[in-house]
């Protein structure tokens, strides 16, 4: 009987445990889940935001520079309608992956929704952001069928805060769209009254 007590004992822990590891792991996957875009891989729009503020204060604290770029596909509609919603997310699969291979590790990169994207470099001046922009420029041009148009912002070069960040990126790409797409724009305060 206490051999047998023992043998019950023992296999109940190992279903414990076993069961313990499977609601981590599950807990895992779902906490990834709610933060990655689950096409690209990249961060999803809600994480970003939680991201950006993060080192938004950690940049301003330690007085540091940091970067944001907002990435549009040009004319992303028309190669969805030509080409098919299947090949239009394939293209932002493998458009993801060339971020993935032109950035550093510590570069934040996101899906901000639809066709667009936001990179956030940290400790990163506006100049290095643009040698990084033409480079991945230069290789979605080289391996894909579309262009980008990338507008740049910078902290504390333009602000302070991390929406105003955003809007002037945004407002720097939608610049870039506006006089020729397939470019990179650096937010200037005449660009104030787009969109």
């Amino acid at each position: 009987p206490i051999l047998l007590d023992h043998l019950l004992l023992t296999i109940n822990r190992i279903i414990q445990e076993s069961r313990l590891k499977e609601e981590a792991e599950l807990a895992g996957y779902y906490r990834n889940l709610s933060r990655t875009d689950e096409l690209t891989g990249m961060y999803n729009f809600r994480h970003l935001i939680s991201l950006l503020k993060s080192e938004v204060t950690r940049h301003l604290r330690y007085n540091r520079t940091m970067s944001l770029a907002m990435i549009d596909i040009d004319d992303f509609k028309n190669y969805n309608d030509t080409k098919g919603h299947e090949e239009g997310n394939e293209l932002l699969m493998r458009l993801a992956h060339v971020f993935r291979r032109n950035t550093r590790n510590c570069d934040i990169l996101a899906r901000y929704g639809g066709e667009e994207f936001v990179i956030i470099f940290p400790e990163t001046a506006l100049e290095e952001t643009v040698v990084v922009a033409e480079r991945i420029c230069r290789a979605v041009a080289a391996t894909l069928e579309v262009s980008v148009t990338i507008g740049l912002a910078g902290l504390p070069r333009h602000t302070a805060d991390y929406n105003e960040l955003i809007r002037m990126a945004d407002k720097a790409m939608y610049w870039g769209k506006q006089h020729g797409k397939n470019r990179i724009v650096v937010y200037e305060d005449s660009m104030s009254t787009c969109r």
